[in-house]
């Protein structure tokens, strides 16, 4: 009855069918059926009949077998053995975008309307996909004259450099990045245009932009198969990839990859052109084959967070020498080291025409004689001009390489030393070496609990004289009394507009200290400053500390301390 409905079978027809089922149910043999017509499946045929021939002519072998199943069912009505309602549910999920949308939408009263309904939609479907093709291939063959907005543009710009002499690499590149994959596309439209010497210099470009895509795979294949020798996972081949592969890129960045110093020996010889596997022995170098596509040089590295250790530090100093890596900045952080590594980075500072400018050496447990070794060359580096050395334990021996190379050096402009042991006589060292610096501009001191007087006082001293602007002083227990020597220098000082004591116990009296000389300069000329006083305990009142507010009783001064020398200087102002 379902199917007859859909089909819009009379009220007669479903009677008589129905009626027919009822006395096949009666057989016990099941469904038998006549080779012959009758009138009445003459009828059906003509009703029915049509509407299958004219489907089976586009449809798929099993569409056409599930329509005769259906078409059978049909005329015997379903029962247990054709089971018709699961082979119309077969047919209708095969066809439902086709038909049961159709018959959603716009109930329809005949099966010739559904059939014309879903040839109609057929019809505009398969003609908007010519359409749709036509456009893509019409535009894929004019593909060049439209890079630049029509035909006549095209010319132009092709007459132009050709008048100029212009290189046809450079025309090819803008032509690779305007057109994508399709320069062949752009070499058959020039030829039939009859710009055949272009053509044939565009088709030599190309030629060679496939040996260096070669080129570039090799390198590739060579670092997965050394990583496979070497027993090592492949990490990092993503970036390294996008590396080799980009004609723009000059950083490389393989941070927090877990490599060890295995993986960066594969990483070495792919610098050097070279395949410890076995595989391609004429493989280009990677500095060669960059300076062959024209593309930036390797100059920023960043390996922080690597294990790579001593070991994988002097394999990476020797490749980046050998190949002559022009690298301008460094991150080596938290790569372990120690001692023995800080000694590569010696030989990476002492290379000749290396324009080092960034070295991050930070949480490399490189110790007091390590960082010592380093400081004592980065005068000699003639580009170098950020040096972080954190968390190195430097101390002693530190300081007084810190007082000579501050001294010498004439391109430092950032030092980060937080997190170490500068403190006693190697803040002392490391202040005096300032005094005489010209230089630097950002200093960071944090951590290193350097308040007592001694260092503070050394590092008033400097500040009459350095060119540092912008200091970090957190939590180096510095207390008030360190604060009035401090703000005594601040008056001497012109360059420094922005000091962070964050964390220190400067109390009150130090921080109402240091905000009344924040705007006085040298010379009494009015400077804009920035003071941080983070978690200072500026609520809390020092006691035998001087105390503006409550300057009453007894003082006792040693006027060789600069701190006592200010107090001085305040307590004259009170009296008038």
């Amino acid at each position: 009855g379902g199917e007859a409905d859909v089909f819009g079978m009379d009220p007669k027809d479903r009677e008589r069918l129905e009626q027919e089922a009822a006395s096949s149910d009666s057989e016990s043999s099941g469904i038998e059926e006549d080779d012959g017509e009758s009138e009445d499946e003459m009828e059906e045929n003509q009703k029915f009949g049509g509407y299958f021939a004219r489907q089976q002519k586009s449809n798929t072998p099993e569409e056409v077998q599930l329509r005769k199943d259906l078409e059978k069912a049909l005329r015997n009505m379903p029962d247990k053995q054709w089971g018709g309602t699961t082979v119309w549910e077969r047919m209708s999920a095969m066809d439902e975008e086709r038909y049961e949308r159709l018959a959603a939408e716009r109930p329809c009263e005949t099966a010739e309307d559904v059939e014309r309904e879903a040839q109609r939609a057929l019809h505009k479907t398969n003609r908007d996909t010519e359409r749709a093709q036509r456009k893509y291939f019409r535009d894929r063959t004019k593909a060049p004259l439209t890079l630049w907005g029509g035909e006549e543009e095209f010319l132009r710009k092709i007459e132009a450099m050709k008048a100029e002499g212009g290189d046809v690499a450079e025309f090819a590149e803008a032509l690779q990045a305007k057109a994508g994959g399709r320069m062949a596309e752009v070499w058959n439209v020039m030829q039939q245009m009859r710009f055949t010497g272009l053509a044939k210099a565009l088709n030599s470009w190309m030629m060679g932009h496939r040996a260096v895509c070669e080129a570039k795979e090799a390198l590739m294949d060579a670092f997965h198969n050394m990583c496979v020798l070497f027993k090592v996972p492949t990490a990092g081949s993503s970036s390294l990839d996008k590396f080799i592969f980009s004609n723009t890129a000059d950083a490389l960045s393989l941070k927090g990859l877990n490599w060890n110093p295995s993986n960066l020996k594969a990483f070495v010889n792919v610098l050097r052109g070279v395949d410890l596997a076995g595989g391609d022995h004429s493989m280009v170098p990677l500095m060669r084959l960059r300076e062959r596509c024209d593309a930036p040089f390797l100059q920023h590295l960043i390996i922080e967070s690597n294990p790579i250790e001593a070991e994988g530090a002097r394999m990476l100093v020797e490749g980046i020498v050998e190949c002559g890596v022009p690298l301008k900045s460094l991150d080596i952080a938290e790569c372990r080291l120690g001692e023995a590594g800080a000694y590569a980075l010696v030989d990476l500072l002492c290379a000749p025409d290396l324009p080092l400018e960034t070295l991050v050496a930070d949480s490399n447990q490189l110790g007091d004689g390590g960082v010592a070794a380093i400081v004592d060359v980065v005068a000699s580096a003639a580009h170098l001009s950020r040096l972080s050395l954190r968390k190195n334990t430097a101390g002693k021996a530190s300081g007084k390489s810190f007082k000579h190379m501050l001294g010498e050096t004439e391109t430092l402009v950032v030092l980060d030393v937080a997190w170490n042991e500068l403190r006693g006589d190697a803040a002392v060292h490391f202040c005096e070496g300032l005094a005489n610096n010209r230089s630097l501009k950002e200093l960071n001191l944090s951590w290193n609990a350097m308040g007592d007087s001694k260092c503070m006082a050394a590092l008033a001293t400097a500040l009459h004289d350095c060119n540092v602007e912008a200091m970090d002083l957190s939590e180096n227990r510095i207390g008030p009394k360190a604060c009035f020597v401090f703000a005594n220098a601040l008056q001497h000082n012109a360059a420094l507009k922005g000091v962070r004591f964050d964390g220190n116990p400067i109390t009150m009296q130090g921080g109402r200290e240091l905000l009344r000389c924040a705007l006085h300069g040298k010379d009494g000329k009015e400077v804009m400053r920035s003071i941080s006083l983070e978690n200072c305990a500026m609520g809390t009142v020092a006691p035998s500390v001087f105390n503006p507010a409550e300057p009453a009783g007894s003082y006792v001064l040693d006027m060789t301390d600069n701190g006592s020398a200010r107090i001085l200087r305040n307590l004259i102002k009170l009296t008038h």
